[in-house]
């Protein structure tokens, strides 16, 4: 086998493992009938959207792939960030639900949307 071929199989082989990875993650999102899942601005406004209706993993998943569609996206990379804090920091909280129920206020960017 030559050189150029085995690193041609390499990078078929990277290219559809990251292809897996993203439809793995595409089956365990219920993105709703008009968002595309590809547009990394969409799924940060659905994001927020579910952290409204108090469904952090669901956003925290959406952001997750946002930020992998869109690496550059500063405004993404912080939303995900505080999300992931503020999970971190109410997991306890969220454990000891049953005795109070009082969970912190999620981040506060969370009013604002994406363009």
């Amino acid at each position: 086998m030559s050189a150029t071929w085995m690193m041609r199989v390499a990078v078929l082989t990277l290219a559809l493992m990251s292809n897996l990875a993203l439809a793995a993650s595409d089956s365990e999102i219920n993105y709703g009938s008009e968002v595309n899942p590809f547009d990394a601005v969409e799924l940060n406004n659905l994001a927020v959207e579910r952290t409204n209706r108090k469904d952090y993993a669901g956003a925290a998943m959406l952001l997750e792939r946002a930020a992998r569609l869109a690496p550059e996206r500063q405004d993404i990379a912080e939303n995900l960030a505080a999300l992931q804090q503020w999970l971190r920091d109410n997991n306890a909280a969220a454990a000891a639900e049953a005795g109070d129920g009082i969970l912190s206020e999620p981040p506060a960017l969370w009013t604002n949307k994406s363009r």
